[in-house]
């Protein structure tokens, strides 16, 4: 009995040891692999995504662009305080144009049509002015009042008689309409007669004047 007990724990022995397994091992539990799919709680870790606080960034404009937007919104608190106080201010001016001038006169809906270039362009609808577009130097545009000689128009800017003169002035005296700005004219008057020495001109004859747009800051 005690041989056929030997020749059993022998045979183990050897059966374990093809086997490639340890003889203690076959009363340990197998080893379960670990769970490749488990979820990580992310909030039990520190945040390694930081988004940049855009106010702590250093300023990259150049002094030339923080002054622009300063200048910019001073603007814009200058128009809001200026809508809010401004008020109606009686106007000599405005209360001749209202009393004396006919709306016939006003060249101002044709402007909004493109159909003028230059303050010469103002007469050419009126036959009683002799317009001529000069082709010698300096050339110029000028006009004469019913084809009269010498200086007789009057050129004014709402009430600001101006005789502009780019260059050297011709023999007849004739003021270059190329020279009267206009690119902020809003009304135009071609006025006949003397009524334009109401509005500060010095000669009887003809009349323009031009009332330009109002600034935002005027």
């Amino acid at each position: 009995m005690a041989k056929q007990t030997a020749i059993i724990i022998v045979f183990w022995m050897v059966a374990g040891t093809v086997s490639g397994a340890p003889a203690d091992s076959v009363d340990q539990p197998p080893d379960i692999p670990h769970d490749s799919t488990e979820v990580v709680d992310s909030l039990s870790r520190l945040d390694t995504l930081k988004v940049a606080d855009s106010l702590g960034t250093a300023d990259t404009l150049t002094e030339i662009q923080q002054q622009l937007l300063e200048f910019e919104e001073r603007y814009r608190q200058f128009k809001k305080e200026s809508q809010s106080k401004r008020k109606e201010q009686f106007s000599y001016f405005d209360t001749l144009t209202h009393y004396f001038l006919s709306p016939r006169l006003n060249q101002g809906e044709l402007i909004d049509r493109s159909f003028f270039h230059d303050p010469g362009d103002y007469f050419k609808f009126n036959p009683g002015y002799f317009v001529l577009d000069h082709q010698v130097t300096p050339m110029r545009k000028t006009v004469q009042p019913f084809g009269l000689s010498g200086d007789r128009l009057n050129i004014l800017l709402r009430d600001w008689s101006i005789h502009p003169f780019d260059h050297i002035p011709e023999p007849d005296g004739l003021i270059d309409l190329n020279d009267v700005p206009s690119a902020l004219d809003h009304d135009v008057f071609v006025i006949p007669g003397a009524l334009g020495r109401l509005f500060g001109g010095a000669q009887s004859v003809a009349t323009l004047l031009t009332r330009p747009m109002r600034p935002d800051g005027y």
